[in-house]
């Protein structure tokens, strides 16, 4: 609860009075959100409200996902906002591959639901672990300093990421400690996908063989790039501006 309040005021994620729409899919990092920001909500005076995306992209799984994620919301008493959408038709139709078209599919889902019901921010469950698996993949795609920054904790169209300091241990062993259940997507284990095959195996792999503390490291390359290039932006705005 501290490191996510220290996130929410390092960043300037929140103001008081916000409403906030929480992305929950029923994992574990979702549920963990969910909780904590319910937990700080009264010393901000937040306004919170669940959003669910059933991708039905594993048939009976996804509607259990669905269903769960529905009990807890009656659960919090918090207002719900689900869909369901074709995400392997969108994918077809886009020419993307499924992990892209699902992701695009729920950014707009969520945008759609924070416009139309009127909450300021949109909070999403992304911890350490994801930004270090998505430096890697910016290192292997060939990835400029941009790239490298990895997750950014906030974004300009109301993305919050308030977990961006926790490694996922941490959120586990809080589960655990707050008797929290939560669901389990079988396809974050699918090797297909490249992001999974860096989880499971490329940062097993150095944290053995060559830095047990890589997803540190990964972060704080992550952490000064970002600050790199915050920095060099706001030196060419008015250069920019100028120029113009």
């Amino acid at each position: 609860l501290r490191v996510v309040e220290h996130t929410l005021r390092s960043y300037s994620m929140i103001q008081s009075g916000d409403a906030v729409l929480v992305a929950v899919s029923g994992g574990p990092d979702s549920v963990a959100l969910v909780h904590i920001l319910r937990a700080l909500a009264p010393k901000y005076g937040l306004i919170l409200a669940i959003a669910h995306l059933n991708h039905g992209l594993r048939h009976n799984a996804s509607d259990s996902d669905q269903a769960f994620v529905t009990a807890l919301a009656e659960k919090f008493q918090m207002p719900f906002y689900v869909e369901e959408k074709d995400v392997r038709h969108f994918q077809k139709s886009r020419h993307l591959s499924v992990e892209e078209a699902a992701r695009q599919v729920r950014y707009r889902f969520y945008h759609r639901c924070a416009s139309e019901h009127g909450y300021d921010k949109i909070a999403l469950g992304h911890h350490a672990d994801d930004n270090a698996e998505q430096v890697l993949m910016a290192m292997l795609r060939g990835s400029g300093p941009l790239g490298l920054a990895g997750v950014p904790p906030t974004r300009p169209d109301k993305i919050i990421r308030p977990l961006i300091n926790l490694r996922h241990a941490d959120i586990l062993d809080y589960l655990v400690a707050q008797d929290l259940k939560y669901v389990v997507d079988s396809s974050n284990r699918d090797s297909q996908f490249l992001r999974n095959k860096i989880r499971t195996r490329l940062i097993p792999n150095l944290q053995t063989e060559y830095n047990p503390k890589c997803v540190d490291s990964l972060n704080r390359l992550a952490a000064i790039l970002s600050a790199e290039e915050e920095w060099i932006e706001n030196l060419l705005e008015s250069i920019y501006k100028d120029a113009l």
